[in-house]
């Protein structure tokens, strides 16, 4: 009986994975900041970003963001190659130094004209825990005449999970310096939730218990018969 058991609930974790690898693994919206006012530029280098709290367990892996090619005109290049950087949070709630996830885009998925929602997918995913504040940092490739990145973002903190911040030139990733008047980011972070819980085991579970009492009913019958054939 306990090799029975052991074989079912591997056939319910075959069946979880089976699930889950034909739909990708598809990725779902955790934290949503969609609210913004107008585009604006950032603090040069890899010291501005925003934090936020997850509100599930799961893999985060990547971010959308709103961004628009900022420019010095028509006849010169808009928006940069850009790299966000996602990092945890020291005790002071300054990000560590050390990034725990990273992603780009590119010139080329920017708009001169209007913002546009990019897609930054990370290289590797992180295991993120819901209620632990995390933040992500972008620091863009070019400026000036070369083209630059603007983004969404919208006074009046919209999103109380966290806030836009500048680490302090002098002493970065010692201290932040909060964004003016409370700026947030629009954004959003995108988690392929924790696949293993109940909720989506307990249904696998019960079909593969199904299936495997048909399957022994089969084998049982033909037992029999052949015994009674001898």
């Amino acid at each position: 009986m306990h090799h029975l058991t052991n074989i079912t609930v591997r056939i319910a974790v075959s069946l979880i994975v089976a699930s889950f690898a034909a739909t990708g693994m598809a990725a779902v919206v955790d934290v949503s900041q969609l609210a913004y006012q107008g585009v604006g530029d950032i603090s040069r280098g890899d010291r501005s970003g925003q934090t936020f709290t997850p509100t599930t367990d799961g893999l985060l892996v990547g971010l959308r963001l709103l961004v628009q090619g900022g420019t010095w005109g028509p006849t010169y290049p808009a928006g940069s190659d850009a790299t966000v950087r996602l990092r945890e949070l020291g005790p002071n709630g300054v990000p560590l130094e050390t990034a725990v996830a990273v992603g780009h885009y590119y010139r080329t998925d920017v708009d001169r004209n209007q913002p546009k929602w990019i897609d930054v997918l990370f290289d590797d995913p992180y295991q993120q825990t819901a209620g632990v504040p995390l933040a992500y940092m972008i620091e863009d490739a070019t400026s000036g005449s070369e083209g630059w990145s603007n983004f969404g973002m919208k006074n009046g903190n919209p999103y109380a999970g966290g806030q836009m911040f500048h680490l302090n030139w002098s002493d970065p990733f010692a201290t932040v310096s909060l964004a003016a008047n409370v700026y947030d980011f629009a954004f959003e972070t995108l988690v392929v939730p924790e696949p293993f819980t109940f909720s989506l085991l307990a249904p696998a579970l019960l079909l593969a218990i199904s299936q495997q009492r048909a399957h022994l009913k089969g084998v049982n019958r033909k037992i029999a018969a052949y015994r009674r054939s001898r």
